[in-house]
């Protein structure tokens, strides 16, 4: 009597296919869309995974690649904590889109309002030398 080998095949792919089901997962919003979200001081876990746990800006612009977009919750950002570094600096990152407008609670970019949310990036505090500098950008 002769066996056929194609329900053994049929079986393992059946298994491959609920294994692969059961233990894949979806990425968090911010990895799949690109998008980090950054509120003044940060949030939650500040995964910047959404506004609930939004990142603080210079961790933001240490962990973007480029593709990225950061979306800048209202505020005051200032490149430092401490009021003797003036060398302090948001650096800018080749390919990221730095958007602010933002009140905390969008999802789509066309819901910003850059007039009634401004976030303003300041080198008041320390009395910075460079805000905001960038290369290759």
């Amino acid at each position: 009597m002769k066996r056929h080998r194609w329900p053994c095949f049929v079986r393992v792919g059946l298994i491959l296919f609920l294994l692969s089901t059961f233990l894949w997962q979806p990425a968090p919003f911010a990895q799949a869309s690109g998008v980090i979200f950054v509120a003044a001081g940060g949030a939650g876990s500040q995964s910047g995974a959404d506004w609930a746990n939004a990142r603080d800006l210079h961790a933001a612009l240490q962990t973007a690649s480029s593709g990225s977009q950061i979306w800048v919750k209202q505020g005051t950002y200032a490149p430092t904590t401490s009021a003797a570094d003036r060398s302090a600096t948001f650096q800018l990152v080749n390919g990221v889109a730095l958007y602010g407008g933002f009140a905390g609670v969008e999802t789509e970019l066309s819901q910003r309002n850059i007039a009634a949310y401004t976030a303003t990036l300041s080198g008041a505090f320390a009395q910075s030398y460079h805000v905001v500098t960038g290369s290759g950008t």
